[in-house]
């Protein structure tokens, strides 16, 4: 007896980009966070103020749900992906090429690119869980949330493991912190180029949360429900005191341990 086939998923299999978009989204936040707090110090600059500067530009992150009405209203949230990846590799290039002159004494091109790279990447966070939770049917976002999250670590491997390694190795080799910081950040871009390139292709666009009638006003009300629901649940004063208490040490070591 002949069965009908199963009907074909409406997107690519998501072996094929939930990896890849998480892993976009660890890097960036380890450049802003880990990557530029030892740079700095290889710089020159002292530990308080790149303990502060690295913190600060992770801020965008704690922010960002201020914002995610906005990137409700986009069509589809591939549009916003796309767009923050490809203005990250020119930011990110444009941070390598102002690190070769780069001195304790004249660093306000730099802060002011990481800080502008810590806002898109934070805005590419909002659109890639977008995709993810519009694409997938509940069953597939439990599936794959182990994945996710292990693709988002491989973000900090790279950057905080590999490529820190070697930054201390071209330093060996060209003498300067200058050339070797250089040579990191343009891996980062390549790596981020690469992926801004797949996800044209393979990303889904991900569906809009709020209908093209409703316009701002339904997307700032589907925020603010959003907020009521959340903190209405049963014991969620005990649930933000337990995961703010759990990360509570590991905040203080966070920055200065490396240094």
């Amino acid at each position: 007896m002949n069965q009908n086939p199963a009907p074909a998923r409406p997107y690519a299999f998501p072996l094929w980009w939930v990896p890849s978009s998480y892993l976009a989204m660890g890097i960036i936040y380890i450049l802003v966070s880990g990557v530029a707090n030892i740079m700095f110090k290889n710089l020159g600059m002292d530990n308080t103020r790149a303990a502060f500067w690295s913190s600060l530009f992770i801020l965008p992150y704690t922010l960002k749900p201020f914002w995610a009405p906005v990137v409700e209203l986009a069509k589809t949230k591939k549009a916003f992906v796309l767009a923050m990846q490809f203005v990250l590799v020119g930011l990110i290039i444009a941070t390598a090429l102002s690190v070769r002159t780069a001195s304790p004494e004249s660093m306000t091109p730099l802060l002011a690119l990481l800080a502008l790279a810590g806002i898109l990447g934070a805005t590419q966070d909002i659109a890639t869980d977008g995709v993810y939770v519009t694409t997938l049917p509940p069953a597939d976002q439990a599936k794959y949330i182990g994945l996710q999250s292990m693709c988002w670590n491989a973000g900090p491997v790279l950057c905080n493991g590999v490529l820190i390694r070697y930054s201390g190795i071209w330093h060996t080799s060209t003498g300067s912190w200058n050339q070797a910081w250089m040579y990191v950040l343009l891996v980062i871009a390549g790596v981020m180029g690469f992926l801004a390139i797949y996800h044209t292709f393979l990303l889904p666009p991900g569906a809009s949360t709020v209908e093209k009638n409703d316009g701002p006003k339904q997307g700032v009300h589907t925020f603010i429900e959003a907020f009521r629901s959340f903190f209405g649940k049963k014991g969620i004063l005990l649930m933000i005191l337990f995961v703010f208490f759990f990360r509570f040490g590991y905040g203080f070591l966070d920055k200065m341990g490396p240094l």
